[in-house]
């Protein structure tokens, strides 16, 4: 909608425009070779003959193979093809689509079908482009004002089709290796010399250059749920949050807490019980941070184990610093603001954690969709009314405590 029925239009198709070009001219530079009987280096090519006699007879006449045509023939995506003749030992990279080999390689036969069959491959494709191209300079010419006027009453017509009835996306949420997060040095350290994790990095970049529209990351899910409640309101003033793990990266939301709870807005945190080290990090890198509270701060934990323990024996387990052996607790991570009528939430399988967003291949939905979001709020309450024994006192939340990290469910 926002790109059909906008002043983007025009620029939208200039830049398909321009991938056009840039492609086409790729292709007439593939298709400006034939059968070669220069001296070439003999190779084991790890891939069917028909592709490899395009490859080889390609890289004696210093021409680019389009990766396209391979994918389409091997059943593979370009990274697997590009690695799969690197790791055979042919010197090759892969760039905008186009494989280009460093040394003349000797063809496994003698044969020049699977070169013509490339070659109508290219001009099958070359005319598809020509094709493209031509209807877009069709749709260009129509963008007048006559066709602004077409455009706007099928945008009114849409609209009070709409009105009937409630729109609520559901849209896909990732995290995994976020290049844009790392510097230079950063990413330096964490491919070294490998050519896998290049690779493996050039794939992720890709994925999220070309990201799909119905796609956010968790971090910008998580961030847009916890503004939710400033920004709408109309809705229920509450964020709740089940992360069973969570570390210094919830520093990053201080800000935005500190300003919910200021504006009467309550937060409900529930998360896992931690050891000593984590309730300390988590005082350091938020509570502490929070200050005055008014009391719309609360956190609780949930930690069981599935054989029964008391007071003593935990108190036992935890000085003998053995194994919690059967502890189970939740797992869950769910972020909801407001209420069905007016609300969001994310669920997923991030933590509240900096390698669950960036770094972790990490997924969820997100919607608005009022019975997903009665249903989920639904579910937490539940969760969070049966932790309310594990409830953690708000003097507790600065200052030294003798918060004793068991569940205290289990006290006599």
């Amino acid at each position: 909608m926002n790109t059909i029925f906008s002043d983007e239009l025009e620029s939208t198709i200039r830049e398909i425009r321009e991938n056009i070009i840039v492609e086409r001219a790729h292709i007439l530079d593939a298709l400006q070779f034939g059968m070669s009987s220069e001296s070439a280096t003999a190779v084991e090519w790890p891939i069917s003959d028909e592709a490899a006699v395009v490859c080889a007879v390609a890289s004696q006449q210093n021409r680019p193979v389009v990766a396209d045509y391979l994918v389409e023939l091997l059943g593979k995506d370009e990274f697997t093809v590009h690695a799969t003749l690197r790791d055979a030992g042919l010197t090759v990279t892969l760039e905008n689509g186009l494989l280009h080999f460093g040394n003349a390689y000797a063809t496994p036969i003698a044969d020049e079908g699977p070169i013509n069959t490339y070659q109508q491959w290219l001009t099958t494709r070359l005319s598809g482009l020509e094709a493209s191209e031509h209807g877009l300079n069709e749709l260009v010419n129509r963008l007048s004002e006559g066709w602004d006027r077409q455009r706007q009453s099928l945008l009114e017509a849409i609209i009070q089709q709409l009105d009937d009835f409630r729109v609520s996306p559901t849209t896909f949420v990732f995290s995994m290796l976020d290049p844009n997060y790392l510097d230079d040095a950063q990413m330096d350290q964490y491919v070294d010399d490998s050519a896998h994790l290049r690779d493996e990095v050039n794939q992720i970049k890709a994925w999220r250059d070309d990201q799909p529209g119905d796609a956010e990351t968790f971090s910008s899910a998580v961030s847009e749920v916890c503004h939710y409640p400033v920004h709408e309101a109309g809705t229920e003033p509450i964020l709740r949050i089940m992360s069973p793990w969570t570390n210094f990266a919830i520093q990053d939301y201080t800000a935005t807490f500190r300003y919910l709870l200021e504006n009467d807005i309550t937060i409900q945190l529930l998360f896992r019980l931690p050891s000593r080290r984590g309730w300390d990090n988590l005082k350091e890198h938020l509570l502490t941070r929070l200050g005055e509270t008014k009391g719309n701060l609360e956190l609780r934990t949930y930690t069981r184990f599935k054989e029964f323990r008391n007071h003593d024996e935990l108190r036992g387990i935890e000085e003998s610093d053995e194994n919690y052996v059967g502890e189970t607790g939740i797992h869950a991570k769910l972020f909801i603001a407001g209420n069905p009528s007016d609300g969001t939430v994310v669920a997923g399988s991030a933590n509240l954690m900096e390698n669950s967003f960036f770094y972790n291949p990490e997924a969820g939905l997100k919607t608005h969709d009022p019975n997903v979001l009665e249903t989920a709020i639904d579910y937490f309450d539940l969760i969070w009314n049966i932790a309310e024994p594990d409830r953690i006192d708000e003097s507790a939340f600065t200052g030294k405590t003798n918060f004793t990290f068991y569940p205290k469910v289990y006290r006599d």
